[in-house]
């Protein structure tokens, strides 16, 4: 048959285009680390997380760089050569298509490298589709904390108290110029991650459309309303109702022996969490000690940070001044 051949050839056309549009939209990953094990670990992190990101936010990174310095000078060092804050644990550079985070000897307060390496990830993904625009600070952060699947008991019992005392902050005030203070953080964090849980929940596939509507230079009530029909202020109502309902039970028992037993759970969850970060040190031949910052959901200002004898004596020299900066929650 004559045609067969140019079908054949059609077909294998038409398949070939397809491999390379899939190669090309493939991201491109790069990791530096100081040893095989965690640049391998790091790797198997993204990959596993990467359809949950461009699913949240229809984007595929062209490339992505990821550096794990080998210790806290060289963390100190690159942070400093980027314009960085001094501080951080990780940080997201879309500019560079880069993600700089430590290694989990260098980690403290139980932090868990996955969701601070998905977390910061989730910026960059965000960060392109925004394409130079701004978006408001609970969508780009729950957004991050959703990706990275950031929930807590802390997390609970801070809704839980804002609902018992009718205190949950406007969405509306946090825009892409909000910086909670020390007594707004928590409960401000916390809002946001439910908030991108509750419009993913209640809007399937709208969140990717809002981000892309950012991007397109629309503000966000608009965004919101061609995404899911509902403006800004019809979410929060909702929204609020929600968690009333959602955390009534925690709110009924705010002040009862109720919290004694969270407690409870919180502290065994920071020490399974401790636990599981050494044991993949272990696993990939990290051997230094571990110095733990560990800061509890309950604290009041000033009774965050609680150390051992021996990690005091242990401590880094520069550690004293970001001590000194939490402590007094700045």
């Amino acid at each position: 048959m004559p045609a067969s051949p140019r079908i054949c050839l059609g077909l294998c056309l038409a398949a070939l285009i397809l491999l390379c549009a899939g190669q090309l939209r493939a991201t491109v990953l790069r990791v530096e680390a100081p040893s095989p094990e965690l640049r391998v670990h790091l790797e198997d992190i993204f990959r596993k997380n990467q359809p949950r990101l461009e699913e949240l936010t229809g984007q595929v990174l062209p490339a992505v760089t990821i550096e794990a310095p080998a210790s806290g000078g060289a963390m100190s060092a690159r942070l400093q050569q980027l314009g960085a804050p001094a501080w951080a644990a990780g940080v997201a550079l879309p500019a560079y298509h880069l993600i700089l985070i430590k290694p989990p000897h260098l980690l403290y307060g139980g932090q868990d490298m996955e969701s601070l390496l998905v977390h910061e990830a989730a910026h960059l993904y965000i960060s392109q589709a925004l394409a130079g625009a701004k978006a408001p600070w609970w969508l780009s952060e729950g957004l991050a904390m959703l990706a990275a699947k950031e929930s807590s008991l802390g997390r609970q019992y801070t809704m839980g108290k804002a609902v018992f005392n009718n205190g949950l902050l406007p969405l509306s005030l946090m825009d892409d110029n909000f910086f909670p203070s020390s007594l707004q953080v928590e409960l401000a964090y916390a809002e946001a991650y439910y908030m991108a849980q509750f419009l993913e929940e209640q809007a399937p596939g709208a969140l990717p459309k809002i981000i892309s509507g950012l991007g397109r230079g629309y503000d966000v009530n608009r965004c919101l309303f061609e995404a899911t029909g509902k403006t800004l202020s019809q979410w929060e109502h909702n929204f609020a109702g929600a968690m009333q309902s959602r955390f009534y039970w925690l709110a009924f028992g705010a002040g009862g022996g109720l919290w004694v037993f969270i407690a409870l759970l919180a502290a065994l969850a920071l020490v399974w969490r401790r636990r599981r970060i050494v044991r993949q040190m272990r696993q990939m031949g990290q051997t230094k000690a571990v110095i733990l910052l560990v800061r509890s959901p309950f604290a009041r200002p000033g009774q965050e940070l609680k150390m051992s004898r021996k990690m005091l004596a242990q401590r880094p020299r520069h550690l004293d001044e970001i001590l000194h900066r939490m402590a007094n929650g700045r």
